[in-house]
């Protein structure tokens, strides 16, 4: 199985070449979340977390995403990958950041983002543990969950 930070996998291609940027656990918003590095991009049913790196640089842990898949992260990942266009960047909140932030940038699509997997969930849970953190990091008012896509 490929790992977040194997070059083989296509999620991860578009980190930092073979390397994870987010540690065990990251600070957001005064909380402590720690992150499962058991799990690899073909986990399906997870929580996971994007930080962007640009803004990370500048302020850390300021603009954050949390999100779930049914799917496996590689292919959440592939659909927030192909909203980094011009007429399809209001469909995911991190090419919303990326075009408002960083639209110079706009074709780096998710080199920009660092994620890491929070927990692996029942599929029956996946709302709620999502709205969870989302809740204790003030994800919807701090975070880049704060943006509302269109479908």
């Amino acid at each position: 199985m490929p790992l977040l930070n194997d070059q083989k996998c296509k999620a991860s291609r578009y980190q930092t070449k073979g390397t994870m940027d987010i540690p065990k656990k990251i600070c957001v918003n005064g909380n402590d979340i720690k992150l499962d590095n058991r799990y690899d991009c073909s986990t399906e049913c997870v929580i996971y977390v994007a930080v962007c790196k640009l803004c990370n640089q500048k302020q850390p842990k300021t603009n954050f995403y949390f999100g779930q898949t049914l799917n496996s992260l590689m292919s959440r990942c592939n659909g927030h990958r192909e909203k980094f266009k011009d007429t399809k960047f209001e469909q995911s909140a991190l090419s919303c950041h990326n075009k408002e932030e960083h639209e110079e940038n706009l074709g780096e699509k998710l080199t920009n983002f660092s994620f890491g997997v929070v927990e692996q969930v029942s599929p029956q849970h996946l709302n709620r543990c999502e709205d969870y953190y989302i809740w204790l990091t003030r994800a919807d008012k701090d975070g880049l969950n704060r943006y509302k896509v269109s479908k």
